[in-house]
């Protein structure tokens, strides 16, 4: 049930891996092979984060996490890891820094998710590598100039979007002594509401820069269906209070957007 409810979280960087594979080549076997692993990698951070959320809030655990979970989890993705390393895929790395991230992020020994702005890094670098593990799926080993260029900025906007996500923990992470944007500012006298309006506003911005490149190369269609996606969600998402239901909200407005990428990839919309 848990692996269910929480699919959403894992999907937007699947969907980056499939966009970084059809940038560097066709969708083909080695790149559905690596959406699996990203999504596989995914439960595995989840899970992780799930249980070690507990040592913040011992209420919260609805699937009733062991550690036994974890180790099976954290085995079973090694292995595969060392399966795809001798049949010589070159997707290994940026799965392994996935694997060792999520670790520093999530674990207590050093619970990267606590410190700011480390946590916001590290969910950029999962953003970067599922792009990566797409991106190289399709590669020999070397990558274009303009996939190096999507792949910064993914890093980039990644690392600023996920910041959305703790507008709707703030009382939790107040209590747990996280340090995010929002309870940094708000520790500097800054209103909840100001910074989270902002904080919409800037990351819906970002959105907004594939339309304009699409504009440039003539392709108006496709940029006017991802302006008036973003332009929706944002009109619907910031007349409504943080909560899980919003982000809920929120992935699913990233979801939309990124297949909306892939379709205007796949269909050679943009060459």
């Amino acid at each position: 049930k848990l692996l269910t409810r929480r699919s959403l979280h894992v999907l937007p960087f699947v969907l980056i891996s499939i966009l970084g594979s059809l940038l560097n080549g066709p969708f083909n076997g080695d790149a559905t092979m690596a959406a699996g692993l990203v999504f596989w990698m995914g439960w595995v951070a989840l899970l992780q984060n799930d249980f070690y959320d507990l040592s913040d809030d011992r209420s919260r655990n609805p699937a009733n996490l062991s550690v036994n979970d974890i180790y099976f989890a954290n085995t079973t993705f090694l292995l595969g890891l060392v399966t795809i390393f001798f049949i010589g895929q070159r997707l290994v790395m940026p799965l392994a820094i996935v694997f060792i991230v999520s670790i520093l992020y999530n674990y207590p020994f050093y619970r990267a998710k606590k410190s700011f702005p480390g946590n916001l890094k590290i969910e950029g670098i999962w953003g970067l590598c599922a792009f990566l593990t797409g991106a190289l799926a399709n590669s020999n080993g070397e990558l274009a100039n303009p996939v190096l260029l999507v792949a910064l900025l993914v890093f980039g906007g990644w690392s600023l979007i996920a910041s959305l996500k703790d507008a709707k923990d703030l009382r939790r992470d107040q209590r747990a002594g996280t340090r995010t944007l929002y309870t940094i500012l708000i520790a500097q006298g800054f209103r909840f509401t100001k910074i989270h309006q902002l904080l919409l506003v800037v990351c819906f911005c970002c959105f907004l820069i594939p339309p304009l490149g699409l504009m440039v190369a003539g392709a108006w269609p496709a940029a006017v269906a991802l302006t008036c996606t973003t332009v929706v969600a944002y009109a619907i998402l910031s007349r409504r209070a943080p909560s899980g239901k919003w982000f809920t909200g929120v992935l699913l407005f990233i979801s939309t957007y990124l297949s909306l990428v892939i379709v205007i990839f796949s269909y050679g919309v943009v060459a």
